[in-house]
């Protein structure tokens, strides 16, 4: 829609007037990307592959990190989330990075003091603190996300659970499972990179 009258014409779009506002043509658009028809075929490729079809300009209003569009967590606010989307291998993954506004009160990084976090965190800064918040985060992410598990599960609930699927006593300790999401992370840049290396041979 922040395309449409500059970049996108009608003609382009088949019919549709993409102007904010007009809820029918979201809905109709919706339904094109999802049946990949019309115009929503080529919006169902994600806005850095389409917005490079387009051209003219298009790539201007796309919004994405690594392909990945931006999805309801937005980074205006939260700052280290925005680190955090610029830097995760997977691109805008709000899964693998940090909600700052979780961490701004004692109560929220009461289980990060064993790591050395013992102020909250302010929101819209990326001091010293807020970053090494955030890398231990993305690290606890990298780790929870390798066990292939349901990450909704309560963590007493993990903690039940039999060896060596479930001996997550390790992963809820601080230091280990800091230790093991560096591992994780350094393991998952290995192989998008060696994956990389054998497409462009």
């Amino acid at each position: 829609m922040e395309c449409y009258g500059g970049v996108l014409t009608r003609k382009d779009t088949g019919g549709p007037e993409l102007t904010f506002g007009n809820g029918e043509a979201a809905f109709e658009l919706i339904e094109q990307i999802a049946n990949r028809r019309g115009f929503g075929d080529l919006l169902a490729e994600g806005v850095m592959r389409a917005s490079r079809r387009i051209g003219r300009g298009a790539e201007e209003y796309a919004i994405h990190a690594r392909g990945q569009e931006l999805l309801m967590h937005e980074p205006k606010l939260k700052y280290a989330l925005g680190v955090g989307y610029a830097t995760s291998l997977t691109g805008a993954d709000h899964c693998h990075s940090m909600h700052d506004t979780k961490f701004t009160s004692a109560a929220g990084i009461a289980s990060w003091k064993a790591l050395g976090i013992l102020e909250p965190v302010e929101l819209r800064n990326l001091g010293p603190n807020e970053m090494r918040l955030a890398t231990y985060v993305m690290n606890r992410e990298h780790c929870m996300n390798s066990l292939v598990i349901c990450r909704f599960l309560r963590r007493d609930v993990l903690a039940q659970l039999p060896h060596p699927v479930g001996d997550f006593r390790c992963f809820l300790a601080g230091e280990e499972r800091e230790r093991r999401g560096r591992g994780c992370a350094g393991s998952e840049s290995a192989i998008i990179v060696t994956t990389s290396m054998c497409l462009t041979a």
